[in-house]
């Protein structure tokens, strides 16, 4: 890392007088944050007080056809086994309240991949798109919600129809009904910024080794599983994914300038003692049923599959990207810098990271972006 005064760093990251004690992780971070650019004017400070007890905090902006706005959004965090979410809006300039919150109780995350992921969702004002993962019955207990924030009326509702688990939804939009999801992502969508791409990796619970890819739709307050991008059809992957996994990170590379179109996973190898990662295709065209297979020389968490068709690790704390073949092309420290999506604005991609500073028993936030396609100079 570039040598980086953490004095300095609290000064560019606070517009006020406000004092900001040393952070070690605030000045891992801040030769990234010095190359980014922030999307809010000034510190964003949430002014409603928070449970000491809770952890992980990131602040999701809400979504507009512009990209991100500071003015309203999520602060989601974690509590003991259960995730929370909690609408935000705008008091004053460079403050929010929160105005309401719910909690989801997960009986039995996964010890080493993320329990739930969330993504805001452009469709209008304050949408935010939710899953949990359960480790051991993902296919009754693996859910996902979709939330509308409304800081006019102060409430948080669940858009009509748009939850619970996730194997119900596959069975009412395809007709299948024995898919427990495993696996889960969403991608930036369409370069127009209209909509986002979720992406569903399902076990067979009837038959072990048998896997369906889903692709679906999130845009218009809806959510909807409208296509398999490899066929209505289980396909057989137990040459390389061990039986009876039941939790994994998952992506599925759909742009067609990249065939063939590969879809990846990772996940906990015990026996190992680390991360593993695949990468599957078929060919000669998607849809023919015969599959291919490579294992990745990536032995961190795979946390993104971007526009560019890079992979992105942000395990430990530290931001790795790779190729679609796996090889390392860049790395830099993250700091206390958390991932939350990737946006098309103005045709662009962007990449965009959360920071928390917690002092004086309160929490403040920033939200930095940087082009996808320039993450390779972050490295140190």
């Amino acid at each position: 890392m570039k040598p980086f005064l953490p004095i300095a760093a609290a000064v560019l990251l606070c517009s006020s007088c406000m004092p900001v004690p040393f952070d070690l992780a605030l000045s891992q971070g801040a030769a990234a944050t010095s190359r980014m650019t922030r999307v809010n004017t000034s510190l964003i400070t949430v002014k409603t007080g928070f449970d000491p007890s809770t952890r992980d905090f990131a602040f999701y902006p809400q979504i507009l056809a512009s990209g991100p706005d500071c003015s309203n959004g999520f602060v989601v965090s974690a509590r003991d086994l259960s995730p929370q979410v909690t609408a935000v809006k705008e008091a004053s300039p460079g403050t929010l309240n929160s105005y309401s919150g719910q909690s989801f109780f997960i009986a039995n995350p996964d010890p080493y991949a993320p329990p739930y992921a969330a993504w805001p969702v452009q469709v209008g004002t304050s949408y935010f798109l939710g899953i949990t993962f359960d480790a051991l019955d993902p296919f009754n207990l693996s859910s996902y919600i979709l939330l509308q924030g409304d800081p006019v009326a102060g409430t948080m509702t669940t858009v009509g129809g748009f939850s619970g688990p996730m194997a119900s939804r596959i069975l009412s939009d395809l007709g299948v009904g024995n898919a427990g999801v495993i696996g889960a992502s969403v991608s930036a969508g369409d370069t127009a910024g209209t909509f986002k791409r979720v992406h569903w990796l399902g076990a067979n619970t009837g038959v072990p080794g048998q896997y369906l890819e889903i692709a679906g739709q999130v845009s218009a307050a809806a959510l909807v599983m409208s296509a398999t991008p490899r066929g209505l059809f289980w396909a057989d992957l137990s040459a390389f994914i061990p039986n009876g996994l039941t939790r994994c990170m998952y992506f599925y590379d759909e742009d067609p300038a990249r065939l063939p179109n590969r879809s990846f996973a990772s996940w906990w190898d015990t026996g190992k003692g680390g991360w593993v990662s695949y990468a599957w295709w078929e060919e000669p065209t998607t849809g023919s049923g015969v599959y291919f297979h490579k294992q990745l020389p990536i032995d961190h968490r795979l946390d993104a599959l971007l526009s560019t068709g890079q992979l992105l690790s942000t395990e430990g704390s530290m931001a790795r990207l790779y190729d679609r073949d796996g090889n390392l092309q860049a790395s830099f420290p993250l700091g206390n810098l958390v991932y939350i999506g990737e946006e098309y604005v103005g045709g662009a991609a962007r990449c965009y990271f959360s920071q928390c500073l917690i002092y004086d028993h309160t929490l403040h936030f920033n939200v930095y972006w940087i082009a996808t396609d320039q993450l390779t100079t972050l490295v140190d």
